[in-house]
């Protein structure tokens, strides 16, 4: 593992504690703005979904 993985990695263990919903909130929104920005590059139709859930399982491993 390099070294700015494993520093996210540490990064995000001494933060889940103190990780709210209204956190989790603002990052699966943050995440699915910047993702849909690029769905509007693409003509691919499940590209809104596939955001969706990727800012999810994102913000949730984040948060855990």
């Amino acid at each position: 593992m390099n070294k700015l993985l494993s520093s996210i990695v540490l990064l995000c263990a001494l933060t889940s504690t103190t990780y709210a919903d209204q956190d989790q909130d603002a990052c699966v929104a943050e995440f699915n703005n910047q993702c849909m920005a690029k769905c509007q590059e693409t003509d691919d139709i499940n590209c809104p979904a596939a955001c969706q859930n990727q800012a999810v399982n994102q913000c949730q491993d984040a948060g855990q």
